[in-house]
C-alpha cells in the first residue's frame, strides 16, 4: 500500500507542476499532498505494526484450511475409485454371462443343428416336397435354436451369481 501511495503523490506532484505552467494554483492543493502524505503514511505503518504479530497465526489458519481441503479432495477421489471399481465388476460380472450364455447356446446348436441341415438339403434336393412338412422343419429347427438360447441364458444366470459372489468375496479380501 505504501507503495501506491508514493506512486500516486508522486503522479499529484506531476500534475501540480503541469497545472502550475498553465497558471496559478492555490497554495492549499500543495499542502494538502504533504498533510496527506505524512498521515497516510504513518497510518499505513501504524496497520503494519498491529498486523506483523498476527502474520504467523493467518499463515497457519490459510495451511490449516489447505490441509482441509486436500484431505476432502483425497476422500472425494476415493470415493470415485471405489465407485468406478464397482462399474467395471458389474461390467465383468455382465460380460461373462453374456458370453457364458452364447458359448452354451453356440455348443448346443452345433451339436444338434441336423434338422436345419436336412431341411435345406430337401429343399434343394426334393423341390417337390410338400410346404407343410418344411414349414413343420423349419418350425422344429426355430424351436431348437430357442431352446438352445433359453438352455444357454438358464445356465448362464448360475454361473454369473458364482462369478458375482466371487468377485465380491474376493474385493472383500483385497
Amino acid at each position: 500500500m505504501s507503495t501506491t501511495l508514493e506512486t500516486n503523490i508522486k503522479n499529484y506532484d506531476i500534475c501540480l507542476k503541469n497545472l502550475a505552467e498553465i497558471g496559478e494554483i492555490p497554495e492549499f492543493w500543495h499542502d494538502f499532498i504533504q498533510k496527506s502524505r505524512d498521515r497516510d503514511l504513518l497510518q499505513i505503518q501504524t496497520h503494519l505494526t498491529y498486523l506483523s504479530p498476527t502474520q504467523a497465526s493467518l499463515q497457519q489458519s490459510i495451511d490449516t484450511i489447505r490441509g482441509l481441503v486436500e484431505v476432502e479432495q483425497a476422500e472425494i477421489d476415493r470415493s470415485n475409485e471405489n465407485a468406478a471399481q464397482n462399474r467395471q465388476q458389474r461390467l465383468e460380472v455382465v460380460i461373462t454371462l453374456v458370453s457364458t450364455g452364447l458359448a452354451v447356446s453356440g455348443i448346443s446348436s452345433s451339436v444338434a443343428n441336423e434338422t436345419i441341415m436336412t431341411a435345406f438339403s430337401q429343399l434343394s434336393i426334393c423341390p417337390s416336397t410338400p410346404k407343410s412338412e418344411l414349414y413343420q422343419q423349419y418350425f422344429c429347427s426355430f424351436s431348437l435354436i430357442l431352446f438352445h438360447l433359453l438352455l444357454g441364458i438358464i445356465l448362464a444366470i448360475p454361473i454369473g451369481i458364482l462369478v458375482w459372489s466371487w468377485q465380491k468375496n474376493y474385493v472383500k479380501k483385497r
